[in-house]
This record gives structure tokens, sequence and C-alpha cells, in this order.
């Protein structure tokens, strides 16, 4: 198993990071290179929040424009005594 610092690449630096015991000795059985392993996991798992938060924020727009067109063709459905 290779041990290094992180010094070994530029912009790395330490983060302290608790594994469970069993989870972290099997995930060395497949790497031994565990940090850049987390560090490629990290990178999948980020790219997939910020999908996911695009893609909301892209439904939220559509949602908007949708009831911007509606109230534009047909006025505001709210009754009038309670859309002051």
């Amino acid at each position: 198993m290779k041990t290094g610092t992180c010094n070994d690449q530029p912009g790395k630096r330490p983060y302290r990071l608790t594994l469970t015991a069993s989870r972290g000795e099997e995930a060395l059985r497949y790497t031994d290179d565990l940090s850049t392993m987390v560090d490629k996991l990290l990178v999948e798992f980020i790219d997939r929040k910020r999908n996911e938060r695009r893609l909301r924020q892209e439904t939220n727009d559509e949602v908007c424009a949708s009831l911007n067109r509606f109230h534009d063709q047909h006025g505001s459905f709210v009754p009038r005594e309670l859309g002051r």
C-alpha cells in the first residue's frame, strides 16, 4: 500500500475523514490509494448534485414562466378580495 502526503500533488490539502473500519478495510482491498478514490467519488457526487440543482432550477423557471403566461392571458386566479 502506498503512503503519501497531501503535498504529493499541487492543490491538495488534508481533511479529516472518518470511515467505518470494515468499510475502509474492504475499500483498501480494491485500491492502494484511498485518498485518490475518495477524491474521484467526490467529483462524481458533486457533479451529480450540481446537475440535480440545475435541473430543479430549470423546472422552477419553466413553472414560473407558465404561471406568468397564464397571468398575462387570463389575469390573476386569486379572488379580488385576497389579491389586494
